[in-house]
């Protein structure tokens, strides 16, 4: 009976690109690390005043390599992929940025780098990073970093809760107008952590308990009065805690007061974050 022949190994050089291809985000990372680090210690060396080269060498050698690296993997991954500008630069960027690193490399060897040294080094952590933003829009979407910070600084009007069904209008006043000035301006002081002068606003049992608020009659309704009061030892809010309401705001109460202070049931807006 013959013997099977062993199996042969086989390697799909397809296959191998697609692999190399795909370990792209893995390699990425370590020389975007190293580059941006080489131009920092370079950037702290010319403020030191000490010559150029010296503590960037290390990482400038494993993140120029890695850079090479990166951008072969990178093109490889990238191609059959329609990514519009955003790829063309990004795959470009990668080659410009391994080019400026190798060339870095090169002018790293002599004992005393040349005068092209310094300048390279330093405008790669930049570049390091335009690359890596590039290839951040690929994955995240483009502007994911940009509405990422003008959220942070961004100022949003919050819109008025829905009102319930069956809600009158004097009870959609309080909680559109009214509500959010007690809970902005009061509550603070007089909620449920705090009662000071044993008065109670966020709680519709102890906002309505007379005279603290006289439903149908503002005028003798102490919240009003201490609201208009012209004596800081009286008047609400006290001016070390801000100053006083706007002629507005406190119309706005006087009106819902007047009203008969409709507090609808159920739970009030919180304050928008």
């Amino acid at each position: 009976m013959p013997v099977p022949a062993p199996p042969l190994l086989f390697i799909d050089l397809a296959a191998l690109q697609v692999l190399v291809g795909k370990l792209h985000p893995l390699v990425v990372h370590f020389p975007i690390a190293l580059l941006t680090l080489a131009g920092l210690l370079e950037l702290r060396g010319w403020i030191a005043g000490r010559p150029a080269g010296g503590e960037a060498r290390a990482c400038l050698w494993i993140g120029a390599l890695g850079a090479v690296a990166s951008a072969i993997s990178g093109w490889i991954f990238a191609a059959g992929h329609d990514g519009g500008d955003t790829l063309f630069w990004h795959r470009w960027g990668g080659i410009a940025v391994s080019v400026l690193a190798l060339g870095a490399l090169l002018l790293s060897r002599r004992e005393r780098p040349a005068a092209a040294f310094r300048p390279i080094v330093l405008l790669l952590a930049p570049a390091v990073g335009l690359v890596g933003h590039l290839g951040g829009e690929l994955s995240w979407g483009e502007g994911y970093l940009r509405d990422a910070i003008v959220a942070v600084f961004e100022t949003r009007t919050p819109e008025p809760a829905p009102a319930p069904e069956g809600m009158t209008e004097e009870e959609l006043h309080f909680v559109e107008v009214v509500w959010p000035i007690l809970r902005d301006s009061c509550v603070e002081c007089h909620g449920e952590m705090k009662q000071k002068g044993d008065l109670r606003l966020d709680r519709r049992e102890d906002a309505l308990a007379a005279p603290s608020i006289v439903a149908g009659d503002a005028e003798a309704s102490d919240l009003v009065f201490l609201l208009e009061s012209d004596f800081e030892e009286e008047r609400m809010p006290p001016p070390e805690e801000g100053p006083p309401l706007p002629a507005e705001e406190i119309a706005a109460i006087r009106r819902w007061i007047d009203a008969g202070a409709p507090w609808p049931a159920g739970e009030l807006p919180a304050a928008p974050r």
